[in-house]
C-alpha cells in the first residue's frame, strides 16, 4: 500500500465515521423532538379534560345559584362558563388521537348537548332550584365519569410513552457505547497502523540519514512500512552502498599507493644508512651531512607513509584496541616535544593540571589522534601563532583539547569535516591533504566510547575537544556504536 492510498483510506474512514455520527445524532434529536411533542399533546389533553370538568361543574353551580338568587351577575357567569366549555370541547376534538378516545369524546359531546337541553327545559318550566339541581346532577356526574375515563386513557398513553422512552434510551445508550467502542477500536487500529507502518519507519530513516550525515556510512535501513517508505529505504541503501564502495575503492587505492611507496622508500633508506656508515674521516664531511639530511627526510617520509597506511586501516573499520592504563600527561608531553622540533613560527604550549590524569585506552591510538590534531593545528595556521594543548579531568571523563589561531572552521562544517575525504571549503584548494585524518580520529575516539567535537570561527581559529571515559567500564548511556565489518541495520 502506498502513502497516497493509505491517506485516502484514512480520509474515507474519517468521513464515513463523521457521517455516521451526524446521522445518529440527527435521528436521536428527531426521536427526542417527537417524544417531547407526544408528551406535550398528552399533557394538553389531560389539562383540557380536567379543565372541561371544572367548567362544567362551575356552569351547573352558577345556573343553580341564578335560579336561587335571580342575580344578573350569576346569569353572566353562567353564559361565560358555557362559552369556555364550548371552546375547550373544540380543543379536545382537535387534539384527539385514537379511535377509542374519539368515540369517548363524541359521547361526551352528545351528553353535553343533552345537559344543555335539560337546562333549557328547566329554565322554561319554572322548576324549583332544588328539583332542578337534582334533575341535572345525574347528567353532570355521568359526563364527569366520561371525562375521567378520557383522562385515564391519556394517563395510560403517557405511561406507555414513558416506557417507550425508557426502552429507547436504553437502546440508544447501548448503541452509543457500542459505537464509541467501535470508533475507539478503529481509531486505535489506525493509530497503531500509522505508528507501525509510517512513524517508526520514518524515524528509522531519519536516524539512518543522521548517522550517514555524521560519517557512519555503514548504517543500512531495513525496508519496512508502506511501499513509498520501503522505496525510500531501498534508495538510501543503494546510495549508501554506492558511496561505501566508492570510499573502499579510494582507501584501497591509497593503501596500494602507500605499499608501493614503502618498498622503494625502504630501499633508499637502507642505501642511505649504508653510505653513511662507509663515510670515514673528515674529507667527506659535506657528503655525510647531505646523506644525514636525506636519511632524516626519508625516515619522515617513511613515517608519513606508515601513518597513511594506518589511517586507511582505521577508516576501513579495522580497529583493534590494546587497552592499558597510562598517564595522559606523558603522552601529551611526547607529542608536544615531537612537533616543537619541526616548527619555527608556532608557539606550542602544554597546560596540564598538577595531579596526574590516568586513563584506560589504547595509548598508541590516542597518541595518533593527538598527533593528528596538533599536526592539523600547525598546518592550518600558516601564519603561525599560539597552539594550546590542555588536559583535564571532570568526574569520570578525561578531556583533551587542541586550540589554534589559524584559519578556523565554519560552523556549517562542524560535522562534515569529520567525514572521510571531506575538507573545509576555505582550505581544500590552498593546503594539501586527503581528508582522512579527522575521520580516522573520530573512529578511534568513538571506538573508546568517547566523542570529538570542534568549535571555532573563520579567521579566528578552532578548538578540537576529545572526551574519553576514564575507565572502560563506564560508557555513555546513549552509546550504541559497534565497530565491525558488517553493516548495522536499523
Amino acid at each position: 500500500m502506498t502513502l497516497k492510498s493509505a491517506f485516502s483510506l484514512i480520509a474515507a474512514g474519517t468521513i464515513l465515521l463523521l457521517v455516521t455520527t451526524i446521522t445518529i445524532f440527527t435521528q436521536s434529536m428527531d426521536l427526542m423532538e417527537k417524544d417531547a411533542k407526544n408528551i406535550k399533546d398528552v399533557v394538553d389533553r389531560v389539562y383540557l379534560a380536567e379543565e372541561f370538568e371544572n367548567l362544567l361543574r362551575k356552569h351547573n353551580r352558577e345556573a343553580f345559584l341564578y335560579l336561587l338568587t335571580k342575580k344578573p351577575e350569576r346569569l353572566v357567569l353562567k353564559k361565560e362558563s358555557r362559552i369556555e366549555l364550548n371552546k375547550i370541547l373544540d380543543g379536545l376534538r382537535s387534539n384527539v388521537n385514537g379511535q377509542e378516545k374519539e368515540l369517548l369524546i363524541n359521547s361526551i359531546v352528545k351528553e353535553v348537548d343533552d345537559y344543555f337541553s335539560i337546562r333549557r327545559e328547566i329554565d322554561e318550566s319554572g322548576m324549583s332550584p332544588t328539583d332542578a339541581y337534582r334533575t341535572v346532577i345525574k347528567s353532570v356526574d355521568h359526563i364527569s365519569t366520561r371525562v375521567d375515563a378520557l383522562v385515564s386513557l391519556n394517563t395510560l398513553e403517557a405511561q406507555r410513552l414513558e416506557a417507550d422512552i425508557v426502552k429507547r434510551n436504553k437502546v440508544v445508550r447501548a448503541s452509543g457505547i457500542i459505537f464509541v467502542a467501535f470508533s475507539a477500536s478503529v481509531l486505535l487500529f489506525a493509530l497503531g497502523s500509522f505508528f507501525q507502518f509510517v512513524y517508526r519507519p520514518l524515524v528509522k530513516i531519519g536516524y539512518g540519514l543522521k548517522s550517514f550525515g555524521q560519517g557512519e556510512s555503514r548504517v543500512r535501513l531495513k525496508p519496512n512500512g508502506l511501499k513509498d517508505i520501503k522505496d525510500i529505504a531501498a534508495i538510501y541503501n543503494t546510495m549508501a552502498d554506492h558511496l561505501d564502495q566508492r570510499k573502499k575503492d579510494q582507501l584501497q587505492f591509497l593503501t596500494s599507493v602507500a605499499h608501493d611507496l614503502r618498498n622503494p622508500l625502504g630501499s633508499v633508506l637502507m642505501s642511505t644508512e649504508l653510505l653513511i656508515s662507509q663515510q670515514k674521516g673528515g674529507k667527506n664531511a659535506e657528503e655525510k651531512q647531505l646523506l644525514e639530511i636525506i636519511q632524516r627526510q626519508m625516515k619522515s617520509l617513511d613515517r608519513m607513509v606508515g601513518d597513511l597506511l594506518d589511517t586507511t586501516r582505521v577508516e576501513a573499520g579495522n580497529i583493534e584496541l590494546k587497552i592499558s592504563r597510562f598517564e595522559i600527561g606523558s603522552l601529551l608531553r611526547d607529542a608536544v616535544q615531537l612537533h616543537r622540533a619541526s616548527v619555527t613560527i608556532h608557539d606550542i604550549r602544554l597546560d596540564l593540571p598538577d595531579e596526574d590524569i590516568h586513563c584506560e585506552c589504547d595509548q598508541t591510538r590516542i597518541s595518533q589522534v593527538v598527533n593528528n590534531l596538533i599536526s592539523n593545528a600547525i598546518r592550518y595556521s600558516p601564519r603561525g601563532g599560539l597552539i594550546q594543548i590542555t588536559a583535564a579531568q571532570k568526574l569520570d571523563r578525561v578531556i583533551i583539547s587542541v586550540s589554534d589561531q589559524g584559519i578556523g572552521v565554519d560552523p556549517d562544517e562542524y560535522e562534515t569535516i569529520f567525514e572521510p575525504f571531506r575538507r573545509g571549503k576555505a582550505t581544500k584548494e590552498t593546503i594539501l591533504g586527503i581528508g582522512l585524518g579527522l575521520s580516522a580520529s573520530r573512529r578511534i575516539v568513538r571506538a573508546h566510547n568517547g566523542s570529538i567535537v570542534v568549535t571555532g570561527q573563520p579567521g579566528v581559529g578552532s578548538t578540537f575537544t576529545v572526551t574519553l571515559p576514564q575507565s572502560r567500564l563506564k560508557k555513555r548511556p546513549d552509546e550504541s556504536k559497534v565497530y565491525s565489518d558488517r553493516n548495522p541495520t536499523v
